[in-house]
This record gives C-alpha cells, structure tokens and sequence, in this order.
C-alpha cells in the first residue's frame, strides 16, 4: 500500500498562502454549464498534499528510525473502501499561490515527525495574524 503523506507544517503554510491570496469570482463562470473547478462566488477548494505517494511499511520504517523504537505491527488485509493508493493532485494549488515546500517522509526524520504540534503552533501563532490581517 502506498500512501500521500501530507507534514501538517505544509498543511499550514498552504492555507496562509491562500490567506494572503483570496479568492475572486470567475466571470466567466455559466450556471447553466458549470465548471466545478470555478465558481460565480470567491471562494476555491484545493488539495493539499504531498504528491509524493510512498510505501506504508517504508513510513513506519523511517518513523521507527526516528523516533528509535520499533513499532508494534498489526498488520491487516485491506479493508472495505480502502485503496492501494493514494496521491494528492496540487497543480491547481501550486499555480494559486506559487508552489508548496514539502517534506519528504520517506527521506528525513524532519518529514517523518513534521508533526510535531508546537513547533507549527509557533509557526502560526507569528505568521497568521498579519497573513489574515488580524491585529
């Protein structure tokens, strides 16, 4: 199984991106031929991901080299809805707002335990509110 995953540092700076580049009506946009990548409204959905799929089992191993333990594996048949892949399309994110940076999970501990909830945390709390033009 091959898995897109996504540093939720990455996540964050994302959405501040887009923060600092709202969205705008597409006057182009025909409610009688909709397109559901545009809108009459100024607002956008976008992926954001990795687009970077790596094995399962490869995740685990690099997180058990990070955090030096080994993981206790149970490891399961497929479930029902699961799939053997999952990949995130960005294109339409990266064109918004300039390009992503991403963390490789399966390269570095940094991508592997990009999760660290306080090191983002501080990240946010200095950079979003003059990103949403809070004061």
């Amino acid at each position: 199984m091959q898995r897109d995953f996504t540093c939720i540092g990455d996540i964050a700076e994302g959405v501040i991106r887009c923060l600092n580049k709202p969205a705008t009506p597409d006057p182009q946009f025909d409610p009688l031929h909709p397109d559901p990548a545009t809108a009459a409204v100024p607002h956008r959905l976008f992926n954001i991901g990795n687009s970077q799929p790596i094995p399962l089992l490869r995740f685990i191993e690099v997180l058990e080299q990070a955090l030096g333990r080994e993981a206790i594996r149970d490891l399961q048949p497929m479930q029902p809805g699961d799939v053997p892949a999952t990949a995130a399309d960005t294109s339409a994110l990266e064109a918004w707002v300039g390009g992503l940076p991403t963390h490789h999970a399966d390269r570095d501990r940094g991508g592997a335990v990009c999760g660290l909830v306080s090191g983002v945390l501080r990240n946010l709390k200095q950079r979003l509110p003059s990103a949403a033009g809070l004061t």
